[in-house]
């Protein structure tokens, strides 16, 4: 098809027998042929491609979509290359590819469609969105966090220099990130110095920093894991120094004995017997535990027994590291001090780095660190009193529903929510589920505990929202990400749910939502979304390298105890109505909003961020806010670029933008507001 010749005489009639093709093949949902007959259209007619854009589209989206499912990936570049020749300037399809790719694994060719979307569209939000995911996943939100931490940086640049001094000229930088410890190991004079990083988006941006410090001559940077390397392949003898960040909040949680291990003699012939070891940080996923800054927690936390020291570890003794591989049992007593509920067991550690300097994850210390959280089910060590009853708002919202219990609910809150259980209870006559196929055993446990028979419940996997046809007289939905942000898709989801699946007088709970938020100063917020300077390095140049990755949203706030200056009196950016009145066939008007709020600044200061919230009417009178510390939503913010200083006799004028259920915040006009 791509080397089809425009046909010359009678293509008007072919022209508009492929689009009556292609329109009969979209209503029949066979999206192959409609595809290819939309695209032989736009082939022929270019100068209608408005008329038929948005079918396109979809039908593209549809038929990639079954592509990707089939495993037909050949298939699926070559619909990218067509599509792209015929409508280059496209940005729906250019990030609807990067969108697919991201989710296939193609982690730098989707990063390549996004950023031409934006380039096209710099306000194209979706594309804008999709970006977000793929910086976070290239490049984790913690280097910013650490690179910004002078005094950790200090630290390590005084720790290598020393180790230089005293004789180690042969060093290895395992995962070195932006390469700023071998920044840290040049500078100190060693002459031979190795870097490894299996990171292909990190080892670029390594490359370029050290390229830009002019120490790429003297550095052997290598695009691979530390567990890869051989002698005589990848460094010609054995080295004295090992620097690496591979710990996590638990000291042992990114298979840092394994890496040490491995580095010893005997194995892949790479022989760094006599070394010395310099470490910090990272995470994975399989770990029995979370990681907290118990510093910004909401209401602070009360330590019921004294800090106690769990063990101490040597990393250069090959022995100990053998029995901390094959597994170690440490059993302490801690005597309690305090009267509380015990929570969890918060565990944090010093690493020295030599034998007079030290780094600590302690978190009455001002650090980059979280500190590792082990929960404690449950164990009181007193019986607290019974509080007080609250009014209970069950009977209200049973009430409010009574009308329609007749047909099932629809629970859209994902995870294992008990809503549609409870409901069932209530009187509904049953109760669709949305929830992950690893979940629904542990759900129908849920149930049987408490008594519900299964025939009453349809577990419905997120992928299949679509197909779901039954009418359903309420739709609950959790639209807000515990994060902060609305869940993705999560407002094209409802649309079409509301048309497909809600009974004539059923209801969207929550329904109407309103987004608020405040203009902030806040340095805090800056070094978690950014490097601040290449002060923060030491004077390395590595803050113009990395920032190319940082986001514009930013996750999980604790507003409460973010330091802070509000610039602004809170104030709202949007709202909308999930139970709006449709009109004329057309779309909803949730599913796209762009406007502009004026807002009167009250304190001088430069603005960082928008920090927003949501407020949700789950039914008359009864409201939630995603701002109340008693829920577990945290608040996000839109990080907003240098801004000139701000007076109270100023005026913002910020453009708001609501599409594919992601927001944006920008500053459009500063104004002086008379006195």
């Amino acid at each position: 098809m791509n080397d089809m010749a425009v046909p010359g005489k009678g293509y008007i009639s072919i022209a508009r027998n492929c689009l009556f093709s292609a329109r009969s093949c979209l209503s029949s949902e066979n999206y192959g042929r409609a595809y290819a007959n939309y695209l032989l259209f736009l082939k022929l007619v270019p100068n209608r491609r408005e008329e038929v854009m948005e079918d396109f589209i979809t039908a593209m989206r549809k038929w990639t979509d079954k592509l990707e499912g089939d495993g037909r990936i050949d298939h699926l570049f070559k619909c990218y290359d067509q599509a792209c020749e015929v409508v280059p300037d496209c940005v729906a399809i250019l990030n609807n590819i990067g969108a697919q790719l991201f989710r296939l694994g193609y982690i730098e060719e989707a990063s390549l469609y996004i950023r031409k979307a934006i380039h096209i569209n710099p306000n194209y939000v979706a594309a804008k969105q999709n970006l977000e995911n793929i910086n976070s996943h290239l490049v984790e939100r913690w280097h910013f966090r650490m690179l910004n931490d002078i005094a950790r940086n200090c630290a390590y640049r005084a720790a290598v220099n020393s180790a230089v001094q005293e004789g180690h000229q042969s060093i290895l930088d395992i995962g070195t990130g932006t390469g700023i410890l071998s920044l840290y190991a040049v500078e100190a004079g060693a002459p031979q110095v190795y870097a490894c990083e299996q990171s292909k988006t990190m080892y670029n941006i390594a490359k370029n920093v050290l390229q830009a410090n002019k120490a790429l001559e003297n550095i052997s940077l290598l695009c691979k894991s530390s567990a890869e390397l051989c002698i005589p392949r990848d460094l010609p003898n054995r080295v004295t120094l090992v620097v690496t960040e591979t710990f996590d909040a638990a000291v042992f949680g990114e298979n840092i004995i394994s890496i040490l291990r491995f580095l010893y003699p005997g194995l892949q012939n790479l022989d760094i017997g006599d070394m010395t070891i310099v470490c910090t940080t990272g995470s994975t996923a399989e770990d029995p535990y979370t990681t907290e800054n118990l510093s910004t927690i909401d209401k602070g936390f009360k330590i019921l027994s004294n800090v106690c020291t769990l063990s101490s570890v040597d990393f250069n003794d090959l022995q100990e590291l053998d029995k901390l591989h094959n597994g170690v049992e440490w059993k302490l007593e801690m005597a309690i001090h305090k009267t509380g509920k015990l929570d969890a067991i918060a565990l944090w550690f010093d690493l020295h780095l030599d034998e007079d300097i030290f780094i600590t994850t302690n978190p009455t210390k001002k650090n980059c660190w979280e500190q590792s959280i082990f929960p404690v089910l449950p164990a009181h060590f007193r019986q607290s009193k019974n509080a007080p009853a609250q009014p209970s708002k069950e009977k209200y919202v049973k009430e409010k529903l009574n009308s329609n219990i007749h047909l099932p609910l629809l629970d859209m809150c994902y995870g294992l929510s008990p809503l549609g259980i409870q409901n069932i209870k209530n009187g509904f006559t049953g109760a669709s589920i949305v929830i992950r196929e690893e979940l629904h055993d542990m759900f129908y446990r849920l149930a049987q505990i408490n008594d519900i028979d299964m025939d009453y419940l349809n577990l419905v996997d997120p992928k299949d929202i679509s197909q779901l046809q039954d009418e359903h007289s309420v739709i609950i939905c959790d639209i807000v990400e515990p994060s902060g942000i609305l869940r993705q898709r999560i407002l094209e989801d409802l649309a079409l749910l509301r048309v497909n699946c809600l009974s004539g007088n059923g209801k969207i709970l929550p329904g109407r939502v309103t987004v608020h938020g405040v203009c902030v100063e806040s340095e805090e917020l800056q070094r978690d979304s950014s490097v601040v300077n290449d002060d923060r390095t030491c004077g390395f140049k590595i803050a113009k390298y990395i920032n190319k990755y940082q986001l514009s949203t930013h996750e999980d706030i604790c507003f409460s105890t973010l330091c802070h200056t509000k610039l602004t009196e809170p104030f709202q950016l949007l709202s909308f109505d999930l139970n709006e009145t449709l009109q004329d066939n057309k779309p909803p008007s949730f599913l796209e909003q762009a406007i502009e709020v004026k807002v009167k600044v009250i304190e001088s200061g430069h603005v960082t961020a928008i920090i927003f919230w949501f407020e949700m009417e789950i039914l008359p009178g009864y409201l939630v806010s995603t701002i109340d510390s008693c829920f577990h939503w945290k608040q996000a913010a839109v990080m907003i670029g240098p801004s000139p200083n701000l007076i109270p006799t100023q005026e913002l004028t910020l453009g708001v933008t609501l599409q594919n259920s992601c927001i944006d915040i920008d500053i459009v006009h500063i104004s002086d507001v008379p006195i």
